[in-house]
């Protein structure tokens, strides 16, 4: 079977990343990126805003994504709506992810975990995104 692919190469980006230069990034190849919107429902990244801006200035499609600090479904779809309302003034190419990788939740039923997910990804669609989750096989 000839099956064509195409790949896409994108990053994921934070604070940690400091201060990108977009244009350099876009020029070099990378195709998309998924910025680092929150940690939980507090805590946006402080590079957020400033790295959506940018990105979308030099034209590259871009997402965002939700590290994960979420115990219960509650507080998933709680994340999840701090992150809709970071991500309203900007257009979206991608979706919002939840980053699900935190070590919390190995120590979680997996029923649990699964209602966790649900209630995030239920939250951004009813929000008019489209949810993606971010993990390893581990943590489902």
């Amino acid at each position: 079977m000839n099956e064509r692919r195409i790949i896409q190469t994108g990053i994921d980006v934070s604070r940690y990343q400091g201060k990108i230069d977009w244009a350099r990034v876009k020029a070099g190849g990378t195709g998309f990126a998924i910025i680092k919107c929150t940690q939980g429902v507090n805590t946006v990244d402080p590079e957020f805003h400033r790295n959506m801006r940018n990105c979308a200035a030099v034209g590259l499609p871009v997402g965002a994504y939700v590290y994960s600090r979420a115990r219960t479904a509650f507080a998933a779809a709680e994340e999840a709506e701090r992150a809709a309302e970071e991500c309203a003034p900007y257009h979206l190419d991608y979706p919002i992810a939840m980053d699900f990788e935190a070590a919390q939740f190995l120590a979680m039923p997996k029923k649990t975990r699964g209602a966790i997910i649900d209630a995030f990804c239920t939250r951004i669609e009813a929000r008019g995104y489209k949810p993606m989750l971010y993990s390893s096989k581990y943590w489902l």
